[in-house]
């Protein structure tokens, strides 16, 4: 099965008395074979683990195979066709009657996608906020440049020394301000006041 908003979701089990394992079929997916086209074995699980991930994979699949204790694992899975996948494993053991550990029984999720579709997002607001900053850094440049008749370097050099004064990063302090000249064409006097300082003290 898919989970919404993520790649395939499957179910694994180990059976502690034989030692064999049972995947369904998205897990087949995930490491890049057709169902039933590999018998997996412990030895082909952590075989699959990207080299980065190995050791924190084999601690793991030793202490839940060891000991039955719960688990949920991040990391990546290097698949047959060598397409690194993002995924989570999450599982326990499962006891008999008499308290003996008789299985493992988890499921695997593939990130890949949703982490893809994350990041693609985060990159394309942080461009469309760097556009706005622009934006907003040159009217607020525009501004002391027509205030204080200077070019738009000497106009940038005020805008970035009332950042240090106020200490806000120059894109916030852009924001703030040109949403003033935005509503009615001036600076705040109080920012004004500290505009003239820095003027009066480069001149």
């Amino acid at each position: 099965m898919t989970v919404s908003n993520t790649g395939p979701c499957g179910l694994f089990r180990y059976d502690v008395g034989s030692g064999t394992w049972w995947w369904s079929d998205p897990v087949y997916e995930i490491h890049g074979f057709t169902p039933g086209e590999v018998v997996p074995t412990t030895e082909l699980i952590l075989s699959h683990k990207h080299p980065d991930d190995a050791a924190a994979a084999h601690r793991t699949v030793a202490a839940v195979l060891a000991r039955g204790e719960d688990f949920a694992l991040w990391h990546r899975v290097v698949d047959a066709r060598t397409r690194v996948r993002r995924v989570v494993s999450v599982g326990a053991g499962v006891r008999d009657e008499t308290g003996v550990l008789s299985e493992v029984r988890g499921f695997m999720i593939d990130l890949t996608e949703a982490q893809r579709r994350s990041t693609a997002r985060e990159i394309e607001e942080a461009v469309r906020a760097s556009a706005e900053s622009r934006d907003e850094i040159e009217q607020v440049k525009g501004a002391l440049m027509a205030l204080y008749a200077v070019d738009a370097e000497d106009a940038f050099e005020l805008l970035r020394h009332y950042s240090q004064e106020t200490n806000i990063k120059v894109r916030e302090v852009a924001r703030l301000l040109s949403t003033a000249v935005s509503t009615d064409g001036r600076l705040p006097l109080e920012a004004r006041e500290v505009f003239d300082r820095f003027r009066d003290e480069g001149s």
